[in-house]
């Protein structure tokens, strides 16, 4: 079904209730478990456990809109994000980045960054930064590899407010 409501370089915050999920919640204290960008109203590209892809749009979602945050709202900005968002298509997952996060978090030390694999929440934040027509939160912009679902949403939040879409 189409989804008048959500437009490309949308960023859609899903929130999900699989064990996984739980413990990501917990350890990110947060209840969003994962990310995508809308490519249109039925369809996104996410970092999934099996690579980036492009996935249907299928379940509610909280939107933080894209062109309500540009600074100047051209599309130039939104199709150069949306080149590099395509260009990431068959990328792998970055499981590294989450192990990453999880042993700095639980005994500190050294954050190690996997090149061109991410996970959902850097996929996203790369998308923002590459489409370059946004003044990013400085707890997003300098580590991108370093975001989690729930500090993308309380930094996008920061940038305005994002609204509830319901799906299906």
């Amino acid at each position: 079904m189409l989804n008048y409501d959500i437009q490309a370089g949308n960023i859609l915050f899903y929130t999900s209730h699989s064990w996984a999920d739980k413990l990501i919640q917990k350890f990110t204290n947060s209840e969003y478990t994962h990310v995508a960008i809308a490519l249109d109203g039925e369809q996104c590209i996410a970092a999934t456990t099996a690579g980036v892809l492009v996935q249907p749009i299928n379940s509610p979602a909280d939107v933080w809109s894209y062109r309500a945050h540009a600074i100047d709202n051209t599309d130039a900005h939104l199709q150069r994000g949306m080149r590099w968002l395509r260009g990431q298509l068959g990328t792998k997952y970055s499981w590294k980045d989450i192990i990453s996060q999880v042993t700095s978090k639980l005994f500190g030390g050294a954050y190690v960054y996997s090149h061109r694999e991410f996970d959902c929440s850097e996929l996203a934040t790369r998308f923002l930064i590459n489409a370059g027509d946004f003044e990013l939160p400085d707890d997003i912009g300098e580590y991108p590899n370093e975001v989690t679902p729930g500090s993308l949403h309380t930094s996008a939040f920061k940038m305005q407010v994002y609204r509830k879409v319901i799906v299906g």
